[in-house]
């Protein structure tokens, strides 16, 4: 029965999130690589639908960024050198783990306004991560046609230290979660 407790007591800890010596929310270092995929093999005949592009009324930040760490910035060049991929967003930065009712999404955005979206990471029994990203590439056809807008929205709980895939088609996106020493 002893042993029971202990592993429940155990099991409970771990699933509530950690808090500072000051009982302020940890803290957690945030890094995303976005991707176009370039194989039109994976899009077989689904069709595309034009999508207007509602403006939600989520509040973001813009958190301090950071240099992107090594081991992300090497996907990233293997992502260039192969030519099927083009990186079109990296971004790293800390942020503490809050609740989602009271934690901002961070706006994410590349240089060249063909992917907009947010992150939002929170904590509600376990890390999660709520991506919401849309991918409108840059139209190549000649007579004005608009290109289709890609939407990527994914919600899932997350574990710290782990690389998470957010797949679709077209692009995708790698998130990484890591505590900060405190």
């Amino acid at each position: 029965m002893r042993r029971l407790l202990t592993a429940l007591l155990l099991l409970c800890g771990s699933a509530i999130p950690a808090l500072t010596a000051t009982g302020a929310p940890a803290s957690y270092e945030i890094e995303v690589l976005v991707f176009e995929i370039r194989l039109p093999d994976l899009e077989g005949a689904e069709l595309w639908t034009r999508i207007e592009q509602a403006s939600e009324a989520t509040q973001t930040v813009s958190p301090r960024e950071m240099t992107p760490t090594e081991d992300f910035s090497s996907i990233a060049d293997a992502l260039l050198a192969d030519g099927r991929y083009r990186v079109m967003l990296h971004k790293r930065w800390v942020q503490p783990a809050e609740p989602r009712s009271s934690g901002s999404a961070v706006a994410l955005a590349s240089w060249d306004r063909e992917l907009e979206g947010t992150l939002r990471f929170y904590v509600s029994r376990f890390l999660h991560v709520e991506l919401k990203l849309l991918f409108q590439p840059r139209a190549t056809a000649i007579g004005g046609e608009v290109a289709p807008t890609y939407v990527l929205e994914q919600q899932r709980r997350v574990r710290s230290n782990d690389l998470h895939y957010f797949d679709h088609p077209k692009f995708g996106a790698l998130v990484r979660v890591r505590p900060v020493a405190g």
